[in-house]
């Protein structure tokens, strides 16, 4: 790729690695199962709501980011935009440039959160003013625009490296996935707690109880 192409390449791929491994703990704990999202409401409804609002914001910040303008206020960005200049051979340029422009189409929902919710706050929005409404954000809608920027960076590694990085596959160790497992056996813990204290068996140094909070 060269030094230049392939220094941009580098931070790229690692930038939308990290954005799918948050991603994936996303879909983990609140896309996959409604067993799930109950297990956590019952165990810490108000901490995972806020674990929930970090982790969708902060993947519609990644994907704004990734697929934003190559310079803004004479500052450079990290963005897919900037690859195609460094690119020498001509036909390879002209596919980067159409799926760089398709996955800038695909990301353009999270640019209006990012610039009206995230980063900034619209104000007629936040008042419940006559305002443009939000554009419609799932999870469809995000799993594009992930595919859609690891589209570009993988046509890249097919031209030089004959080969493609599978950035969807995520298998974290000690990912939420350890903690659904944790939360799960902790209430099955406080349930089997609440029936020695209704049939007036509780030892609180059987439970560790006297030991206080941790």
């Amino acid at each position: 790729m060269g030094r230049d192409l392939g220094e941009l390449y580098s931070v790229l791929s690692d930038e939308l690695i990290r954005l799918y491994w948050h991603w994936h703990e996303y879909v983990q704990l609140f896309a996959t199962k409604s067993t799930r999202v109950s297990l956590l409401n019952e165990s810490a409804s108000f901490f995972f709501w806020v674990v929930q609002q970090t982790f969708w914001q902060e993947t519609l910040l990644g994907i704004a980011r990734l697929t934003s303008v190559p310079g803004s206020r004479g500052k450079s960005n990290l963005t897919v935009q900037r690859i195609a200049p460094f690119i020498m051979d001509v036909q390879l340029r002209a596919d980067v440039e159409s799926l760089v422009s398709a996955a800038v189409e695909a990301a353009a929902f999270a640019k209006g959160w990012r610039d009206r919710h995230i980063a900034h706050r619209d104000l007629d929005l936040s008042l419940g003013r006559m305002a443009t409404p939000l554009p419609k954000a799932t999870k469809e809608k995000v799993d594009i625009a992930l595919e859609s920027i690891a589209v570009v960076l993988n046509r890249l590694d097919l031209h030089f490296l004959d080969a493609t990085m599978a950035y969807d596959f995520v298998n974290p160790i000690g990912g939420c996935e350890s903690l659904l497992f944790v939360l799960r056996d902790g209430l099955r813990r406080e349930e089997l707690r609440g029936k020695q204290l209704e049939a007036g068996n509780y030892d609180p140094e059987e439970w560790d109880d006297h030991l206080g909070p941790v």
